[in-house]
């Protein structure tokens, strides 16, 4: 592996193999990496949880769980949105993406996200397309968060610890800022760790062994065989809703054309990462601190499991 990281100029990366259920460690393990839009699929999952749990409903229209924020659309007219639009990315969101705070820097609270307002370095969130649609969008997941707040009545943080973390023994995962060396590159430069408050979006920090506890929930979960979530809730959001990017897109997570596999991709400042798996428990992590690590990226996955 370290020659393979060596020939396409890679600082560091984190891997793992899934294999009949078990978790393999393949390098790097255990290392910190920001996983970017990969954060989504964690979030979808504590949805999933909670409507589990009977405190949120896929069909509710979302400003009903909004205490001091509402969805509105270009015109101010509040307009409803439900969670199944939110985290299938259908519910004409606008806000694709965030590029994060560098450090030191004053950082946004939740409302100055959602409003476009300085500190914040995004675009206000507002329905700006037609619902039904594929249109990308971070900012939905930002609206999640809020949700998540507000029903809750506790921090973003604190709600995935112990809806998430904990529960599936996620020991080295954070969405708090990690005191750690390890910095993001891009062609092979230091760029830094910018630091997120779009936590639902792109704020997790993990390791390729924690992510693949993630992933191996979720596909026993799909065979039945999760004490933690539901089989059913579990195939409602592997089903996809909608094409998206040449495959379909479900809640919180991309499935592959032939509909036997499900992944997502992560992008920030300085990292790159990417997960595939099936739904007979095989799949593989892939965490970098590079952004230019796409080509590296595809080599180990069609050399490990393709």
């Amino acid at each position: 592996m370290k020659s393979l990281l060596k020939k396409h100029k890679i600082n560091s990366a984190g891997i793992c193999k899934i294999e009949d259920y078990k978790i393999k460690g393949i390098f790097n393990e255990n290392q910190l990496f920001q996983a970017g839009s990969i954060s989504k699929c964690l979030t979808a999952l504590c949805v999933i949880k909670l409507v589990q749990k009977g405190k949120l409903n896929f069909l509710e229209d979302v400003n009903n769980y909004l205490k001091n924020w509402k969805i509105k659309d270009s015109k101010g007219q509040e307009i409803k949105t439900t969670l199944k639009e939110l985290l299938s990315h259908t519910g004409g969101i606008s806000c694709s993406g965030f590029m994060g705070h560098k450090k030191g820097k004053q950082m946004p609270s939740i409302i100055q996200i959602l409003n476009g307002q300085k500190p914040a370095n995004s675009e206000r969130i507002y329905k700006k397309y037609g619902r039904g649609k594929y249109h990308y969008s971070g900012g939905g997941y930002i609206i999640i968060q809020k949700v998540l707040e507000d029903v809750l009545g506790n921090n973003f943080n604190s709600i995935m610890e112990k809806e998430i973390f904990k529960p599936l023994n996620m020991q080295n995962s954070t969405f708090k800022i990690p005191r750690i060396k390890i910095q993001g590159h891009r062609n092979k430069r230091k760029v830094g760790n910018n630091i997120y408050s779009e936590k639902a979006p792109a704020g997790l920090w993990t390791t390729a062994q924690d992510l693949s506890k993630f992933i191996r929930e979720i596909q026993l979960g799909y065979s039945g065989k999760s004490k933690f979530i539901s089989q059913k809730l579990i195939k409602q959001m592997l089903k996809p809703v909608i094409k998206a990017e040449g495959n379909f897109i479900a809640l919180g997570f991309f499935i592959m054309k032939d509909k036997k596999r499900f992944y997502h991709t992560g992008f920030n400042v300085g990292y790159r990462s990417k997960f595939i798996a099936d739904f007979k428990g095989n799949g593989i992590v892939i965490l970098t601190n590079e952004e230019n690590s796409k080509r590296f990226i595809g080599t180990v996955i069609q050399r490990d499991i393709e």
